[in-house]
């Protein structure tokens, strides 16, 4: 394509040619449009720049300079020969970046800057700030720069690490910088992993992980992470971190389940039946100095506070001893519901409760030894919320169960 002897200089709405041009824009609010040629374009305002290249082989230069703006790379698709990529730069302010088709490169810039690559092999790189990073389709780098960063990603199966995002279409997207993640599954029966994410340690880094439909494997990170199951008959584990898990909506009679993991987490059940576990299951200090609350929310609901190896939140402390203990608070416990222990009904109490704005009937454990306690010691392991001891029985087969 040749190239335009004149630049073009403009105020408001601005169009290219179909030569290669270099095109100027003002302080003001713009509105350009690039045309078909290898263009250069300038913004210096609050612009909205669009590169139109649909020829294969040609690609746009667009830097945004200052202000927000909102920068479109064009539809453009790659050839063999011509390996031709658009360069997006937002420059300072909080920009919004859009690749379109093609292999694009993004820079955000100073600023909080949302970048998305749409198809194709691209590059973003968030710069400075606090910036919201999207792949989209095929393999990409994805670099958040300094600031708190957070990737985006929907549409299936994922599996998050600090290094990489892998995607159930066999597309790998290679990260570094990112402290967040936020990703969708898609309709069918999805696995989203995020339990490899640290987020490179830094305090503060988590994931949303929503399932949507289908019977999904939700897993989260290290960090404080938020996690639904959507509808479906679901399967979600907090790992560590102080997590919030929520079921969805799931009203078939297979339970969701839900497993906390290491740290206070907050569980809530669907309407339909759940299995509640706060703790991490495999490991040896389960519910070990953790306040974990668990809410069935309708349904016939089991809590689990114990399993054939071990009792939950046994971190030997006595009834009464003044000692921050761990324990599940059992919200909503109702007709239909179970509590899970191990043993047998001889190994527990029930004896009032109230602490610290909660009141119930607490659930101790009898324990023959403890950590430096007597050598006998009632342990604290639960709380059922707004129910009186008169209405619990340890005998009543409909109410707890053992294993």
């Amino acid at each position: 394509m040749a190239k335009n002897p004149n630049p073009i200089f403009g105020n408001g709405f601005i169009q290219g040619t179909s030569l290669d041009d270099d095109i100027f824009g003002s302080l003001d609010i713009d509105d350009i449009r690039a045309g078909a040629g290898n263009d250069i374009i300038w913004g210096d305002g609050r612009d909205s720049i669009t590169g139109l290249s649909p020829i294969s082989g040609k690609a746009d230069r667009i830097y945004g300079e200052d202000g927000d703006d909102v920068i479109y790379g064009g539809n453009e698709t790659e050839d063999s020969i011509n390996q031709a990529k658009d360069l997006l730069y937002g420059g300072a302010g909080n920009d919004y970046l859009f690749g379109e088709g093609g292999h694009d490169v993004l820079v955000g810039g100073i600023g909080d800057d949302s970048l998305n690559g749409g198809t194709g092999n691209d590059e973003l790189y968030g710069d400075e700030g606090n910036d919201s990073l999207t792949g989209g389709r095929g393999n990409d780098i994805i670099d958040g720069g300094s600031g708190y960063d957070t990737l985006y990603a929907s549409g299936g199966s994922f599996t998050l690490t600090n290094s990489q995002l892998v995607s159930i279409y066999q597309e790998t997207d290679t990260l570094t910088s990112i402290e967040a993640a936020f990703i969708i599954g898609g309709g069918g029966n999805d696995i989203l992993d995020a339990s490899a994410f640290t987020g490179g340690g830094l305090a503060g880094a988590r994931v949303t992980l929503f399932g949507s439909d289908g019977n999904d494997t939700i897993k989260g990170s290290s960090g404080n992470d938020n996690l639904q199951g959507g509808s479906g008959t679901d399967q979600i584990f907090g790992g560590a971190g102080n997590d919030e898990i929520y079921a969805g909506s799931n009203t078939q009679l297979t339970p969701d389940i839900l497993v906390g993991g290491f740290g206070s987490d907050l569980l809530v059940g669907s309407g339909g039946n759940n299995r509640l576990t706060g703790v991490d299951i495999i490991g040896l200090n389960r519910g070990f100095a953790e306040v974990d609350t668990l809410t069935g929310n309708g349904g016939n609901d089991v809590f689990v506070l114990g399993d054939t190896n071990a009792i939950y939140y046994n971190d030997g402390y006595m009834r009464a001893s003044g000692a921050i203990e761990g324990f599940a608070k059992i919200t909503d416990f109702n007709s239909g519901d179970k509590i899970e222990l191990k043993g047998a009904s001889s190994n527990y109490s029930l004896i009032s409760y109230s602490s610290n704005g909660i009141s119930g009937t607490g659930i101790y454990a009898r324990l023959a030894t403890g950590m430096g306690m007597m050598p006998t010691h009632n342990e604290l392991i639960g709380v059922v919320q707004n129910v009186a001891p008169t209405a619990l029985s340890l005998t009543n087969t409909n109410q707890f169960n053992y294993v």
